[in-house]
């Protein structure tokens, strides 16, 4: 018993200075030049007092593809808990409010700093928005009259069919909610195939009609790609000149 309890305490030192230096690193640079596994190493801190997150955090980036925004998402439908060895819900609900926490600094961001879009930004602005490498995810960009960015809010359900998909209702009960004259809905092609599908028109179309109930503006519907975007709406006009 007493060799267990050195045992212990050594490994609880060993992990003591290690989060000492990390911390003191994180002094010196933030999070400049760390690992995603770093990162979230280090964030997990936050949840577990003295146990060594480094293979906890590995877990949750593996089964996450290694890519924080879908980390978040399986954080937030809970599909982590009981799948993960040593991920419980304090884990799971921590990282639900390290996102939400986020989600609020970003449009307080964009009030006190608001962006104007417009067909010279439109490419860069779309660029700093992360989407999945593995689904489709459908993004809505919510403006003012003016097209002053209020919000960015992820609307993705995702379908049986593995495209990315979205019930009209929670974009028309997102974009009230936050007040938008305008909106811009932007969805990726992880599988690099550029084109507008049918399924890309039909939604464009359902959802412009809609949303003008509401007295909101459905700008354009652009697929992201390849590091570019196309524009929906310019493709039905094209098919039709």
């Amino acid at each position: 018993m007493e060799n267990k309890a050195k045992q212990e305490m050594k490994t609880e030192n060993i992990h003591k200075h290690h989060r000492q230096r990390m911390r003191e690193k994180f002094d010196e640079t933030g999070f400049k030049g760390w690992s995603k596994y770093e990162i979230l190493e280090y964030m997990l801190y936050n949840v577990y007092a003295q146990k060594d997150t480094n293979p906890i955090a590995h877990k949750l980036l593996e089964y996450s593809g290694k890519n924080f925004v879908q980390l978040f998402k399986n954080a937030e439908d809970f599909r982590m808990k009981g799948e993960i060895d040593g991920v419980g819900e304090r884990t799971i609900l921590f990282l639900r409010s390290l996102k939400s926490f986020m989600d609020y600094y970003e449009e307080e961001r964009l009030k006190s700093n608001p962006i104007r879009l417009s067909s010279d930004n439109v490419l860069q602005f779309v660029s700093t928005i992360e989407f999945s490498n593995d689904t489709e995810e459908i993004v809505m960009i919510c403006m003012d009259r003016f097209m002053r960015v209020k919000c960015i809010s992820r609307l993705t359900d995702r379908s049986e069919a593995g495209f990315a998909s979205v019930k009209i209702d929670k974009m028309v009960k997102v974009a009230t909610q936050s007040s938008a004259a305008n909106v811009i809905l932007v969805h990726n092609h992880p599988s690099g195939y550029v084109d507008v599908s049918d399924a890309d028109i039909f939604m464009t179309d359902q959802a412009q009609k809609i949303l003008a109930t509401f007295q909101i503006s459905l700008i354009d519907h652009f697929v992201w790609c390849d590091n570019r975007i196309i524009s929906v709406k310019m493709t039905v006009k094209k098919m039709f000149e």
